[in-house]
């Protein structure tokens, strides 16, 4: 049976339903809490998902981790440097160039840049044109 199984859903057919039907739950469960950023939910999704469960678990905890470590560090960017255009942009270099050098030592140093970008980009997209509530537009 089970041969049967692999010859007419072989492995990755059988992955790629799997991050399918995840990526329709994490979306749809997203506007049933009432979140405005179901997007994230379906990246963030596809991102975690890998082969086998065990995989996927530790890729959602190194996403998580390194989501909560790069918000800080976007937050505290958001924070300290100059409001400026120029500013961000320099600041998302250097997180971004900092952990694309630590992933030669570990992957987990990817998520940590994602998030610190994508809260530096959000927020000083705000910071820049005014807008004072920048630091929880970049974390939502």
């Amino acid at each position: 049976m089970r041969v049967a199984l692999n010859i007419l859903f072989p492995l990755y057919l059988r992955y790629g339903i799997k991050v399918g039907i995840a990526c329709a739950m994490a979306y749809a469960l997203s506007f049933m809490i009432g979140s405005p950023y179901a997007t994230w939910a379906v990246v963030s999704t596809i991102i975690a998902m890998q082969v086998n469960v065990a995989d996927s678990m530790q890729a959602g905890l190194l996403r998580l981790s390194g989501t909560i470590i790069g918000a800080a560090i976007g937050v505290g960017l958001l924070v300290t440097m100059p409001k400026s255009a120029f500013a961000m942009g320099v600041a998302m270099f250097v997180v971004a160039t900092a952990c694309g050098f630590l992933t030669r030592y570990s992957n987990r140093y990817a998520p940590i840049s994602i998030a610190a970008v994508v809260v530096l980009l959000t927020g000083a997209q705000h910071v820049t044109s005014g807008y004072n509530e920048a630091i929880t537009f970049g974390l939502m």
